[in-house]
């Protein structure tokens, strides 16, 4: 069954030498994994927002993946001393010896790493946090291929970085299914998570840094570890892929970044500010709008908590940031009692001053910042974006113009959107097979020209589904 499926979705995995296992046999919703042999490809679906909906918890924030953390975090213990200075350089590294079961019965490495990376805020040399994953076995011929994973939204706060976690915070299953296909995988945790504070969420020129340098600090633990990589992730994630590919032309020298998976991204939040003005966010996007007003709040003088946070909310800020330990339990609680005039701007003034600082933090990226200084940014890599039209908390319309100002710079971008998926539900056995026809130089297919010279009959569809 296995091989029929992969037959199906995907000509790379019939093509490459090295052995990969059926990606479908990583049940993460369920949390185990299954023999190769005896899986059931269809019910692969990874739920790149963590297993919230097993954990029971009544969080509505779809995006954030936290919601499984209410462990303790890891002490992390020192390793070999390095001595590199150059973004990517790794500053310490240790033994992951508690990583997730998922991931240790395979039979690879786990490890912890600390490397210098750039904020994409100023520009200035930063330190970051990760986890870096090994197949078990001798690397193929050519090294082993990387991907950067790219993990949905965990919080804000320092202990809010996967790493710290054995489950790494609900990231645990499809890391296990990318290693099981062969890949060295690793997963940064985004500056100021693990690191010095504060994360500045939702600046994608930070995480798409990040994600650069943590292969370059995986390839500098894992010798074996080939230049070729892929980005892959969902939500906040799938932003930091997309941020990565645009800024591959000018930061990313020595690797060769062959395609960006890049589901559900937040790509251009920048609607949240109008839909909360007019008190229609949805129960998932509620509490995003704290995280993301007190993200802005740090880097933007203009943008004060008390223009958009009010009652409960601004009462109890604080402990609406936490992410880890009995603290997490309180943070559920308040969030779930969230009102849309908790989260209002208070003035039209307000609500045009957070929507151009999203838009500045939307994609493509702007021309003028770290990484675009020579002129807007462009994707150097083909990228597959997914969307469901059930997502409650990124509107698909919104990365659907993200996407057509991509294509309009001249990206190759095919674009697919889900009926009946939402955002943390979206089967991706396709978006495997997409990521593995591209180490595997097959072709990639386009969506520009039609997006961008849409049929008559389809444009009218889509806006009425637009509103």
């Amino acid at each position: 069954m296995c091989q029929r499926r992969l037959h199906r979705v995907g000509t790379a995995y019939r093509r490459r030498t090295r052995d990969h296992r059926c990606l479908a046999g990583i049940l993460v919703d369920r949390c185990t994994i299954r023999r190769p042999g005896s899986c059931r490809p269809m019910s692969f679906r990874m739920t790149f927002a963590g297993s919230w909906r097993l954990c029971a918890l009544a969080l509505a924030l779809a995006i954030t993946v936290s919601a499984c953390s209410s462990g303790e975090s890891e002490t992390p213990s020192s390793g070999p001393q390095y001595t590199g200075t150059a973004p990517g350089s790794l500053v310490d590294s240790s033994n992951f010896t508690t990583a997730d079961m998922r991931i240790g019965k395979l039979g690879g490495t786990s490890h912890k790493i600390t490397y210098r990376s750039t904020s994409g805020v100023d520009g200035s040399s930063t330190e970051v946090t990760g986890s870096v994953f090994v197949p078990p076995g001798l690397a193929p011929e050519g090294g082993w291929d990387v991907v950067a994973y790219g993990h949905g939204t965990t919080g804000v706060l320092e202990d809010c970085a996967p790493s710290m976690y054995p489950h790494l915070i609900g990231n645990a299953g499809p890391v296990a299914a990318l290693v099981n296909n062969g890949y060295v995988v690793v997963m940064p945790d985004y500056q100021g998570l693990g690191s010095d504070g504060p994360h500045p969420y939702l600046e994608p020129r930070t995480v798409g840094f990040n994600m650069i340098d943590a292969v370059r600090a995986a390839r500098e633990l894992v010798p074996e570890a080939s230049s070729r990589w892929a980005a892959f992730g969902g939500s906040q994630g799938g932003q930091a892929s997309w941020a990565a590919n645009e800024l591959d032309g000018s930061y990313g020298d020595g690797l060769d970044l062959v395609g960006v998976v890049a589901l559900a991204p937040a790509a251009d939040m920048s609607g949240l500010a109008a839909d909360a003005a007019a008190r229609t966010l949805t129960p998932d996007q509620l509490p995003l709008m704290q995280f993301a007003v007190n993200s802005l709040s740090h880097v933007f003088p203009e943008v004060a908590l008390t223009d958009y946070l009010h009652g409960q909310v601004l009462d109890n800020n604080d402990a609406l940031l936490q992410c880890a330990g009995a603290a997490l339990e309180e943070r559920n609680r308040l969030a779930v009692a969230i009102v849309a005039d908790d989260v209002a701007p208070s003035s039209p003034e307000s609500t045009q001053v957070l929507t151009d600082r999203l838009k500045q933090w939307s994609m493509p990226l702007a021309a003028g910042g770290p990484g675009t200084e020579g002129g807007p940014g462009r994707a150097a890599a083909p990228m597959l974006v997914v969307q469901g039209d059930n997502d409650t908390l990124v509107r698909w319309p919104w990365t659907l113009d993200a996407v057509r100002r991509g294509c309009e710079l001249g990206d190759v971008i095919e674009w697919q959107l889900r009926t009946g998926e939402g955002h943390g539900d979206l089967d991706t056995v396709s978006a495997f097979a997409w990521m593995a026809d591209r180490f595997a130089a097959v072709p990639p297919i386009n969506s520009c020209p039609a997006l961008l010279d849409p049929p008559a009959e389809n444009a009218d569809v889509e806006e009425q589904n637009a509103e």
